[in-house]
């Protein structure tokens, strides 16, 4: 199922790449779909790739999905050398506030460190971490918790 799903993305990421550069013009004027998106745009990186990494429990593993979505922000941030990031950690409110804090900045540094090996200059990144103070749900179910546990990724022109 793991060799599936890398396939269909990698036909997917080359198709899109494809098709974007073979659509720039129309018969000598300019596609349409290229004036409606701007791939150069933040809107593109905050709507299209993606801004957040989940996290399992108690864990600054990087999953397929995360690696995924991570290595699309590096190819834009390489392309968009305008751009600063602030990468924010975030756990569940399982923990206490200073182990939450910690766990926070780890993920915050796995994502940094996936982005740096992938190309995107180090001093274009800041790090943080909010632990368990700012939640996106307040709740006691674990697919709640799931969705605090994560990483955004905001973007900043220089």
């Amino acid at each position: 199922m793991k060799f599936f799903f890398k396939v269909i993305c990698i036909i997917m990421s080359v198709l899109t790449f494809a098709c974007t550069n073979d659509i720039k013009e129309t018969n000598g004027k300019p596609s349409m779909i290229n004036s409606l998106i701007d791939f150069g745009e933040a809107e593109y990186f905050t709507g299209v790739i993606g801004q957040t990494i989940l996290f399992d429990i108690d864990n600054t593993d990087l999953n397929e999905s995360a690696r995924y979505i991570l290595t699309s922000q590096a190819v834009w941030l390489i392309e968009n050398n305008k751009y600063k990031i602030i990468i924010n950690g975030y756990t569940d409110e399982l923990g206490t506030r200073g182990y939450n804090l910690a766990l926070g900045a780890k993920r915050s540094a796995a994502v940094r460190d996936f982005l740096v090996l992938n190309g995107v200059d180090e001093v274009r990144i800041k790090t943080s971490t909010f632990g368990k103070e700012r939640p996106l749900k307040i709740c006691s179910s674990e697919k709640c918790y799931s969705a605090n546990r994560r990483t955004v990724t905001t973007i900043h022109r220089n």
